[in-house]
This record gives structure tokens, sequence and C-alpha cells, in this order.
């Protein structure tokens, strides 16, 4: 649309109907003006409302008395005009003519002034803004120099200066030759303006020079040397993410734990060295949990003992006592429930451990404890066990141990803070933990530290003195821990473990009892044969990873008859179940027949008692059952697919009729998954194998989730689509064993994104807020050792919607990512 312009000033004018130019005073007609009235002595023009009853911002009208002698210091009225009298409103987004960027320093709201403003007053973009008026300055500080024009898109030109003398002098004459200097300096200005850059001109037209060739010089070979890339700041990304959380932890609104949000934040400070700052954050800690009458004071233990590590190994014994002392402190006031609790009481007890109180510590972590007949309440706390595992190993840059091993350890709390002294290399003490352990507990700890020290390279003594003390744990222990340290090549006993495995004679599958035995038994006891078995997995995978085949094979077959040893396969014991339930009275007329009696009463209180039986063979039977797969997907992860495959592959193989009964094989995918082996065939149970569980048995919780696992696992990885990932959420049970299996989906998938957005607006997808946290950490961490924080920080500010708390573990997760990158570039 074309504006109207000012005949006098060129000035475009918003108002169609305007008499007069709202810059110059002009008649937009073009006709003239009548003579301005005269100016007081001061030199100043009064407002024409008090001159002559003229409405303020037009020119005056002429003096009712005589004086037509035209205003000498302000012949064109430009003090009066509103380009000088208002301040230049900012504009909230950059548009024509406003492109220079300004900062209230009142509200620090960002607005959009003509560069010619700067200098000027300008009032703030925010309606709201408590003192909106202020200078305008770039961000150097710097201001601008006025305009040659007058217009919308800059300040107001300067006053003219007075004339000489205040004599009779022709106003036409004046205006005449003010109007040819500003003409004169406008073109000038305009030409030096379009004159083009230096870089934009051609080569100089210059005529060709003869040189006498008397030396020619050597010409040298261009080489292509590589360009190098500028080194990355990486303490200043850090910082920058830092500051990034504490504006999102400032937000309430859908923050679900402001204090886990400045724990985070304190977190951050502490790794990258900056105290002060730390402690400004768990100061604040305080602050927002006091507002909500909460003490989390706690939640301060791990960075602490975080610290405790590091000045162990800088030889600051001093230091490390007194932050040991710290958390000591805080540790009475760690409750009894909560992620982060757990977090706390395995930190604080592997610390305890390291300072020789190994009594003290084991009744620090009892407190964490819990029931292990309640799923529910075991199932979070595996959970808190594999996510303050998962931290230690991260922070070390070694692998994370997969979900299903950790949910299959007997105490899951106690191995947990022996990979904790692994991890910290605290070896003497590492195996003072495991040797005060027993049983099965004693078989994971001790396993579980023995992988520690393969990852973290122990030296030969320490190696010794665990299998040492894991003698007095039992033979089968010991030879346990024995196979986890052949994994590593160097490792000199190898012949120790295939003579182990030959010595492991094969056990005799047990056959279904008869109605006598059922009637009089009890619970099996089955931990002598998992013992057994549980060694005999980890000598299976050190067979696969020393390629060793046939002690591989023979291993994995006494593993099965060994679990399948002490309560009958889970196939017979569903039979018999079913049976009960479907054909009440055929079972009657079997255990009349087989215990030889006649009455009715008998008949039926021995068919009571046999009912009874028969339940608790199937709770042993589904028990061992999950157990046994969750040993197989511990030694998937460790790259024995294709041994697995050939012994399920093999005719009459009890081992495939085992794990092929129902869905809870799908496990065995999802760890395929993970070591990159194809095991799609066990998504779904064989229909020729499969055996339903009977309505009165007691179906695990494992295997009412694992359908949805495998479901989410597996089409995610195949198909990409985001959507699948939402039927992680489609149960209600094992929450901790969903949330951790949707953490390690992300991260392996992070590894391979072709993007930090469409892995970020994956995760996205879902809704329960604890998945999103630990999916979108340890995704952020694997993206941004990728070198993408940017990208990350990028998605965050709009591509996604994210609450408070989320927004900071994703960016907790690339702060540390970036301290993982810096840390091995340094090394």
């Amino acid at each position: 649309m074309d504006l109207p312009k000012c005949p006098s000033c060129g000035q475009s004018v918003l108002d169609d109907d305007a008499q007069d130019c709202p810059f110059c005073g002009a008649a937009m007609d073009g006709s003239s003006k009548k003579k301005p009235s005269a100016a007081p002595a001061s030199g100043k023009a009064k407002p024409a409302s008090a001159a002559g009853g003229q409405p303020a911002g037009k020119p005056g009208a002429k003096a009712a008395s005589g004086g037509g002698k035209p205003e000498k210091d302000d012949p064109f009225a430009i003090e009066r005009t509103p380009a000088t009298t208002s301040e230049i409103p900012c504009a909230r987004r950059p548009i024509k003519g406003r492109t220079q960027a300004v900062v209230c320093p009142m509200c620090e709201t960002k607005g959009f002034i003509p560069r010619a403003a700067l200098g000027r007053q300008v009032k703030c973009a925010n309606p709201d803004c408590m003192v909106p008026i202020f200078t305008a300055t770039a961000g150097d500080g710097s201001t601008a120099p006025a305009p040659a024009r007058v217009s919308d898109e800059s300040a107001a030109p300067s006053k003219t200066k007075k004339p000489a003398s205040e004599s009779a002098t022709n106003p036409l004459l004046i205006y005449g030759i003010i109007g040819a200097v500003l003409l004169a300096l406008t073109v000038g200005l305009v030409m030096y303006l379009n004159k083009p850059g230096l870089q934009k001109l051609g080569p100089a037209d210059l005529p060709p020079m003869a040189f006498d060739d008397d030396e020619p010089e050597a010409v040298t070979p261009k080489q292509d040397v590589p360009e190098e890339k500028p080194a990355t700041d990486h303490a200043k990304q850090v910082a920058d993410i830092a500051q990034l959380m504490i504006q999102a932890a400032r937000v309430t609104s859908g923050n679900r734990d402001k204090a886990y949000c400045r724990l985070l934040i304190g977190d951050v400070f502490s790794r990258a060295g900056m105290e002060e700052q730390a402690a400004a954050e768990f100061g604040q800690m305080k602050v927002v949990s006091d507002q909500k009458g909460r003490d989390t004071q706690y939640y301060r233990i791990a960075p602490l003992i975080r610290t405790y590590w590091a000045q162990l190994r800088a030889t600051d014994a001093a230091g490390a006592a007194a932050t040991l002392e710290e958390a000591k402190t805080l540790a009475a006031e760690i409750p009894e429930t909560g992620l982060q609790a757990i977090e706390a009481g395995v930190a604080v007890t592997a610390a305890l451990a390291d300072s020789g109180d190994i009594p003290g510590a084991a009744a620090q972590i009892a407190k964490l404890q819990r029931d292990q007949s309640v799923a529910s309440q075991m199932d979070m706390v595996r959970l808190g066990a594999w996510l303050t595992t998962s931290a230690a190993l991260r922070d070390r840059r070694q692998a994370v141990i997969p979900a299903t091993e950790v949910f299959g350890w007997q105490e899951p709390l106690l191995t947990a803070v022996g990979v904790q002294l692994a991890a910290a290399e605290r070896w003497d003490t590492a195996v003072k933990w495991a040797a005060a352990q027993t049983g099965l507990t004693a078989s994971d700890t001790f396993a579980a530290v023995a992988a520690g020290m393969v990852a973290g390279k122990a030296p030969e003594n320490a190696q010794a003195d665990l299998l040492t003390a894991a003698a007095s744990a039992g033979a089968m222990v010991q030879f346990r821990t024995r196979s986890v340290l052949a994994r590593n090549a160097a490792f000199p006993a190898w012949s120790d473990v295939a003579a182990g495995i030959q010595n492991a004679a094969a056990s005799a599958i047990s056959e279904m009892p008869n109605v006598n035995t059922v009637v009089d038994s009890r619970t099996p006891e089955t931990e002598v044969s998992r013992l057994t078995a549980e060694a005999l997995a980890d000598a299976v995978i050190a067979a696969v990873i020393r390629k060793d085949t046939a002690a591989a094979t023979t291993a994995l077959q006494h593993l099965t008859s060994q679990m399948l040893s002490v309560v009958p396969p889970t196939a017979l014991v569903r039979q018999a179940a079913n049976a009960v339930e479907t054909d009440e009275d055929g079972v009657e007329k079997m255990v009349a027949e087989q215990l030889n009696i006649s009455d009715s009463g008998q008949i039926k209180s021995k068919f009571i008692a046999y009912r009874r039986g028969i339940d608790r063979l199937s709770r042993a039977a589904e028990d061992r059952r999950l157990q046994l797969i969750l040993m197989l997907c511990r030694i998937v992860c460790h790259g024995g697919a294709d041994t697995l495959k050939a012994a399920l592959a093999a005719d009459g193989s009890p081992l495939n009729q085992e794990v092929r009964c129902d869905e809870l094989s799908g496990l065995l995918t999802v760890a395929g998954s993970l070591a990159d082996a194809d095991l799609s065939e066990f998504a779904a149970p064989s229909p020729e194998l499969a055996v339903p569980l009977a309505g009165r048995s007691e179906e695990l919780p494992e295997l009412k989730a694992v359908g949805p696992i495998v479901s989410a696992w597996q089409n995610y990885l195949t198909s990409g689509d985001a959507q699948a990932v939402t039927a992680l959420e489609s149960v209600t049970v094992m929450a901790g064993l969903r949330t951790a299996i949707a953490a390690s989906l992300f991260e392996k998938s992070a590894a391979t994104a072709k993007s930090a957005l469409k892995q970020m607006q994956d995760i996205a997808v879902l809704k329960n807020e604890l998945m999103r946290e630990y999916a979108l950490e340890a995704a952020c961490r694997i993206l941004a050792r990728r070198g993408l924080p940017a990208d990350i920080i990028t998605t965050l500010e709009g591509s996604i919607s994210t609450t408070p708390t989320q927004r900071i573990s994703a960016l907790h997760g690339a702060a540390l990512g970036v301290l993982d990158l810096q840390a091995s570039e340094q090394k």
C-alpha cells in the first residue's frame, strides 16, 4: 500500500486524512503555511497551547499582535515534533526498519529499534515493565550516529544553529540555504553509502609489465594441509548449560521436584570444579525444600561421595575424611524408600565400607532393603540399583550392566555397593565387601567385583586376593569368580575354568513326582542348583569370549540340567496344574488310586493337599524359569547368541521346551538386540511348545510386562516409529523394569541417531514422567559425547514440550556428556 508523503520533507505519513505533516509541520496539500509566531527571548519555542490555543504538536499560528518575525532559534519547529518529544517504542520482533536488538536493563526483555535510535531514550517492549524508559545501547555499549534523513526508522535530527545575527533576515533566504545544504549532504551521503566495498571491487586494470627472469625461483609443490578445527571450550559449554538449567529450575509450573532440579545443577558445577557455584545451588536446594516443608539435604550425599572418591585418587586424605564426615551426618536423614534414597544409601554405604566400617555400612544399606516376596517393592529397589550402578559405570566410561542382569541379582543393593567400590577402584574394600556376603548374594557380588576388575584392569594381586576370598564362600562361588576374570584374555587360569566345566557333571532332569510325594512336599530348595548354574553361565561367557565353542556348548548343557534338576520342567508342572483346575474329578480319582484310599473324606483331604503341593511346585517352576531366562540373557548380552541358538536347535533339547512355552522368551530378543544379534524368533512363544499357565497359578509380573517390553523394543529399533515405545506404558506392573528398559532403549538408539531432534522427539512420545527423565538424561549424555550439545539445547528451546524437571534432566545428561568428552581429550 502506498502511503502519502509530505511534499516538504518527503516522509511517509500513516494517516491518510492528515492535513499537516507530523514530522515537519508542513501542509500536506503543498500550500504555504502561515508564519510561525515569534519566539521568546530565551530561544525555546513555547507550546502552541500556551501561545495561541493551538493543539500541541502543531506549528504555532501567527500571534494576534503584529510581530510577523519568524522564530530564529527553531525555524522548522523541530523541538515540537513528535519525533523529539516521545520515546521510541521497541518492537517485540525484528521488522523492517527495526533490526537493532536491545535489552531492557530492568526486566531483561529483548526489543528491536532502528539502528539510528541507539543512544536515544526508548520504551521497553514489555508493557508490564516497571521502568520502561531507558537509553538504548548496542551489546558493546556503543551508539549510532544520527542519520542524514528523518524517518520512522531513525532518530530525530539535530537542532539547527542560530543565525549569527537576529537582524531582519529574510526567512525565505534561510530556508533556501538550509535546503541546499541538506540536499547536498543527502546526495553526498547516498553516494558514499552506495560505493562498493573493497571486497566487491574487481581487479585493478594495470598495464602488463615485463620482468627479467634472471633468477627463476624453485616452485614448491603445494601440499594439502588438513584444516584444523578450533578447539572446543568444553568448560564454557558446561557453564552455559548450567545457566540454562538454572533458568529452568526457577519455573514452578509442572516442576516435579525443584529440590531435585537444584541437585542436578549443583552436581554439574561440582563435577566441573566450580565448588562455589555448586555450594550456592545446594543452598538453594535447601531453600526450596524448606518452602515445601521437606528435608532433602540427603540428596547431597551422592555428589559428596563422588567428591570423596576424587579426593582419595588425588591422595587428599584429610579432605576425603572431612567429606565423609559431612556425608555421614546427612545419612541419618535418608528415608527408607525412594530412588534418591537408594542412590544416597548405596553411595554412603560404599564409602563407609571403604573407611573400614563394614558392619556400619551393612546396617546402613539394610534400611533400604525390601521383602523379596513383594514384587512391586523389589521392582523399584532393582530399578534404584540399576540407576546407581549405571551412573557409576558411565562416569568411568565403562559399559552399563544390562537391566536384565541387575534384575536377576538376589540382593541388588548389596551387590550394587560392590559395583560402586569396583568402579572407584577400591579393590581391597571391594574384596572385603564381597566376602561379607553369603549364598547367592555373595556369588552375585564376587562376580560383579570381578567384572569391575576386568573393566578397570585391576592389578594381578587384587585379582588373586579376590579368588582367595571367593574360595571361603564356596567352590561354585570361586568357580564363578574365576570364570568372570577369565573374560580378560591375559588371565592365566583359563585352563582351570575349562577343567571346571568338564568336572561339573550334568545332573538328571527332574521328573514329575507321584501323588504321595506331591502331597508330602514342601517348597523346593533351589539355591544350591542355582549357585552352580550361575557359575556355569559365566563359564559359557568366558568360553565364548575365548572362542572355545566346545567348552561353551558343554557348559550350557550342564547349566540346563542343573536348573531342571530340582523342580520338574515348567511344561510338566503347568500340565498338572491345568488338570487340577479343569478335571477335578479325574484328579481326585487318581489321588484315590495312587494312595489306595476309598473314604470320600480322606480322598477330599488328600486332593486338597495334592492341589497345594502342585501350587508350590508351580510357583517354584515359574521362578526357576525366570531365573534361567535371565541367565541366558546375560550370556546373550556378552556375545553368546550363536551358542544359545545352537543349543535350542538341538533335537529333543529340554532347554528349548523350557524357554519357549510362553512370551517370557521375548526377553532374549531384547538381550540379542543389545548385543546386535538377531533373536527375533523368540519374541513370541512356539505354537508347538507353548503351554498355558493354569488359571489358579500366580502369574509372574514379569510375564505380564514382557509383551509390551518386547513390542516396544523390537518395533522401535526396526521401524523407527516413535509410537512403538508407547507400548511400554500399556501396563502398570513392573514399572521399574519398564523404566530401565526405556532408558536402555534410547541410550542404545542415541549412539546411531541421525539427529538429536529426532531422538528427543521420540522420547517425548512417552507420557510417564520418570521414564522421560531417565531416558532423556541417558540419551542426551550419548548425544553430547557425539558432539551434539548445541542440537540438544536447540531442540529443548522449542521443538519438544518438556516439564522443567525433564528439561533439566536432559541438560544434566548433556553436561555430563561434554565433561566425558573433555576427560577423554585430556587423556
